[in-house]
């Protein structure tokens, strides 16, 4: 560095003398070239970059003298890196004014005869030099072709440095303070440079890419950003002690792209990148609680995309931290006060906890009144902070918050200038108050002029932006509002096009919003316009593969399912459908629905086994890539994967790769025999009979059946259980008496079972018998999915004949895939028991090993849908069929049970089929109920698939 060097040798004034470049502040001629070495050079310019006495005029000749001589440098010196420092040390806006000279274009002339009479490949500093004053005369004369002048100048500058150069990364350091002058001069220019090949390596070269990014919204800028910051770690070993700041900007310019394109694997490259440049940051480190921040941003993205609290608890913990590193009067405080408040008031919304809420508005306030007025982040931030009003005035119900909230968000929009990246979410959020008052007062201006704004943040949004299709569904959820006040047609014609139109972007950051949006869609068609209401749901259920992500693990994916209430709206749209009578549309949803939940909860990946082998491996590739992100260009791997998918679906049987099928393709499943679809819900239980492949579906209505009903079977049925597993020593299962429970029989348990399998009998299964028989089917196979509440009950058992043999399925694509025909292998035998712990605090030890490992997850967890029985995993893994129980098997009852199914397989010494196991699985049972066993050890045998 600069101040480590001997003193100057030579003084202010016999440099001027001395040296060439005086001729530039002059305009005079120029004298012949000094002599001066590297070390003299040195020298001068330590002599101008401390000499803070000279006078302002002297201060505007040194730049010019350091300037000249770094342009007419002998080519034989090294140009050190304290050369570049001491021009960084300059104040560019006070001190360099060469606007008071006469003649800007003498400055200009005589550099660029500098960058003529430079050796070849040693022009760099020279180019960069005449970019400068090319820059400095735009902004004395706003003459557009010197910008442009000045932006070529620069790319010169840095195209000219070796790739391979060890120094690559902190070579154009010196150059930092022109780069702030720069990009202030150019934010806000229309006129795009051309990225400059990505070889900055100074963080002020990215921030001028974001800085024009964030104001214009351009992606081409967001490009060069990220570009450039890839390079720049790229070019950084390992153990510098800039990697960690380097790693923070790209990992910023990730999270950008994920914002505006909203591809998840920005996001996961965003929090790896991250997570690397905190563990490199000592604790003692300034700037450690600004690499914690953004890594709590990424962990609030995910959460918001994803659901799982686990990125919330790390988002709040990381942000804590950054906020207890910095100190009360630091001026990043107030960013961090508010990214803090954004992850308490996302733990509020999940977790109800008013405490959080009050800790979030508080922070918001604290934010606010720290953020200086001119400050270009404020507008965020009180835009945020009108939310949380707004949201206060519907849990508190004061006008007053209200309307300071909508104070706040027309001031933000007012002071957003246009052209704004954020112009059309500041708009989007003002239409959101404007709505609120208006549902309050119900004063039609507000109203309209919600619906002006939010068309005004839709013409504002690009087609690619992920948040397009929320703007869409907002603007249709405003026009809905005007309808059912005005009931003009158009409106209702409008509401259905603008949905229509949001379910067709494909590119969304967070789902969640889509499907709050398309069920409120659904329960608005079954109001004004019924018809309309299955394509609702349906599009509601084509985002689960989004919604249910499968990089994450079975328990977060439990979670979503819960918090997305997946399985009752599932069994709400079905509802919908049938009392629509559109039976085939009610199968489709409920399948999507059961289909989609069910495989991954399994986790189970798509077989791309027949698919031809070049296919197969091509979209394994591309789905790889876009997945881990290594693609530069996601959007362009994307469009290559819909052409390849639509180039699969063009081939015959391959037309519902890895989409919903339609009831057509669904209805093969039945080929075997009918099938029984069971779906519960608070308007009414109903039953949908498959009756073959080429008939419509059929209604069952069950008449007596409610919730509340089939709920209190749920609970009989697992005392029942928790009576026969729990008997204490020597007394006897059948006559062991429940404790002493409210609500509950006192009666022998095998009374209690008789009650329960004669009110299945009579409420559910017999009438599905008597509409079979309507039909003319009075026997052969039959299979029963059951979903909700219908899950875990004992149908098989309930007939008092053996007119149907009894099946299950976990949904109708596993049937069909167990019907198909596959190669021969040998028989496989594989026993399994397990049970399924819902709470955490189960996760983690074994807790009664003899009593629970012999059970699966039926009857004894909260998690009793037939779809997660271990049996329905085997059969959507790929086996056409399997026997399990839905609790506890009696050790006696195995080897009886085990050898008469194999010996009616292998009987008469044939070929065992897997569409004679549930016959065999009923003889064994009948032998069991002949003996007189008690009903808990004969009822819990199943059979599933073919």
């Amino acid at each position: 560095m600069l101040h480590a060097l001997r003193e100057p040798i030579v003084t202010v004034e016999q440099a001027e003398r001395e040296h060439a470049g005086w001729s530039l502040y002059t305009g005079g001629e120029q004298s012949s070239q000094s002599s001066l070495d590297a070390e003299g050079c040195a020298s001068v310019v330590h002599a101008l970059s401390t000499s803070n006495f000279i006078e302002r005029e002297s201060r505007q000749r040194r730049w010019l003298i350091v300037a000249g001589y770094i342009s007419l440098t002998n080519p034989q010196h090294n140009v050190s890196d304290e050369l570049l420092e001491s021009l960084s040390e300059f104040d560019f806006d006070n001190d360099w004014s060469i606007h008071k000279l006469k003649d800007d274009s003498v400055v200009i002339e005589h550099m660029q005869q500098s960058v003529e009479q430079t050796f070849p490949g040693h022009s760099a500093l020279a180019d960069y030099q005449l970019g400068s004053a090319f820059e400095q005369r735009h902004a004395n004369t706003g003459d557009s072709e010197d910008l442009n002048s000045a932006i070529e100048q620069l790319q010169e500058t840095v195209n000219l440095m070796p790739r391979d150069d060890s120094d690559r990364a902190g070579r154009l350091k010196g150059l930092r303070v022109f780069c702030i002058t720069f990009k202030k001069k150019i934010s806000s220019s229309s006129t795009l440079p051309q990225p400059m090949g990505g070889i900055f390596s100074n963080v002020d070269f990215r921030s001028f890419w974001v800085d024009r990014y964030r104001r214009l919204g351009n992606i081409r800028d967001l490009e060069a950003a990220l570009q450039t910051s890839q390079e720049v770690v790229n070019l950084t070993p390992k153990e510098s002690p800039d990697r960690g700041g380097r790693l923070q900007s790209l990992a910023m310019s990730f999270t950008d792209r994920y914002q505006r394109l909203g591809n998840p694997a920005d996001l996961d490259s965003a929090l790896r990148t991250n997570q690397e440049a905190v563990v490199l940051t000592p604790q003692d480190y300034p700037d450690r609680g600004g690499r914690l921040q953004s890594l709590a941003i990424c962990f609030t993205y995910r959460y918001q995309r994803l659901g799982n609290v686990a990125d919330l608890d790390s988002a709040l913990q990381t942000s804590q931290e950054a906020l207890d590193l910095t100190p009360k009067n630091h001026h990043d405080r107030p960013g961090r006060l508010h990214n803090h408040a954004i992850s308490l008031m996302d733990r509020y919304q999940r977790l109800g906890d008013l405490m959080d809420w009050d800790a979030a508005l508080q922070a918001k306030k604290e934010a606010v009144d720290m953020t200086p007025a001119d400050d270009p982040n404020r507008a965020e931030r009180l835009e945020s902070l009108a939310i949380s009003l707004s949201d206060r005035c519907r849990l508190f119900g004061d006008p007053e918050d209200l309307d300071v909230a909508l104070k706040m968000c027309q001031e933000v929009v007012d002071t957003t200038p246009p052209g704004h990246r954020d112009k059309a979410g500041r708009l989007e959020t003002l239409a959101m108050c404007l709505i609120h008052r208006y549902q309050r007062v119900r004063d039609l201006k507000d109203l309209e002029s919600a619906l002006e704004r939010r068309k005004e943040a839709l013409a504002l949004t690009p087609k690619d932006h992920p948040a397009r299709a929320v703007y869409l569904q907002s603007l249709a959820m405003s026009l809905g509002l005007r309808f059912r006040t005005l009931r003009q047609p158009e409106d209702l014609e409008a509401v259905y096009n603008l949905h229509d139109e949001s379910f067709k972007t494909e590119v969304f950051s967070d789902p969640g919003p889509l499907w709050d949006g398309a069920l409120a869609w659904a329960l608005f068609c079954e109001e004004f316009d019924p018809i309309h209401s299955p394509i609702a749901y349906a599009a509601a259920f084509n985002l689960l593969p989004e919604i249910l992500f499968m990089g994450h693990s079975i328990p977060v994916r439990q979670e979503t399912i819960q918090w997305f209430n997946i399985g009752d709206t599932a069994s709400a749209a079905t509802q919908t459908c049938i009392k629509l009578s559109d039976l085939t549309s009610a199968i489709q949803i409920i399948e999507q629905g059961v289909a989609t939940t069910f495989q991954q909860m399994l986790e189970l990946k798509p077989d791309f086994d027949s698919l031809p082998p070049d296919q197969a491996e091509d979209l394994q590739k591309i789905s790889l890539a876009l997945y881990t992100g290594e693609d530069a260009d996601p959007r362009r791997l994307a469009h290559k994967r819909t052409e390849l998918l639509q180039n699969i679906r063009n081939q015959p049987g391959f037309e519902h790769f890895l989409r919903s099928k339609p009831y057509k393709a669904l209805s093969q499943a039945s080929q075997g025999g009918p099938i029984v679809i069971l779906n519960s819900q608070q308007d009414g239980c109903d039953g949908i009979v498959i009756l073959n492949p080429i008939s419509d579906p059929v209604h069952v209505a069950f008449t007596h059946v409610t919730l509340d009903v089939l709920e209190n079977q749920q609970a009989v049925l697992k005392d029942l259980l928790r009576r026969c597993n729990a008997r204490a020593g020597g007394e006897s299962t059948s006559t062991r008496l429940l404790a002493n429970r409210e609500g509950f029989s006192r009666r022998p348990v095998e009374e209690c079972f008789t009650d329960l399998l004669s009110w299945l009998w009579n409420n559910i299964v017999n009438p599905v018998y008597q509409t079979l028989a309507s039909y003319g089917i009075h026997g052969g196979r039959l299979w029963w999915l059951s979903t909700g509440l219908f899950s875990g009950l004992p149908l098989h058992a309930s007939p008092p004949t053996n007119q149907f043999i009894h099946s299950y399925t976990a949904t109708l694509g596993s049937l069909l895939e167990a019907q198909a025909e596959r190669p021969s292998i040998p028989p496989f035998k594989f026993g399994m028991v397990g049970v399924t712990h819902t709470g955490p605090e189960r996760n983690n030890y074994l807790k009664g090993v003899e009593e629970e490992l012999n059970k699966t997850a039926m009857g004894d967890a909260e998690l009793v849908n037939e779809s997660f029985h271990l049996g329905g995993g085997f059969i959507a893994a790929g086996f056409r069929g399997a026997i399990g129980t839905l609790w506890s098997m009696d050790d006696q009852d195995g080897p009886m049970v085990a050898e008469t199914v194999y010996s009616h397989l292998f009987r008469d010494g044939r070929q065992p089929q897997a569409s004679d196991a549930a016959e065999a699985l009923q003889l064994a049972v009948n032998k069991l109920k002949a003996q007189g066993v008690p009903y808990h050890r004969w009822v819990p045998f199943i059979h599933m698939g073919v």
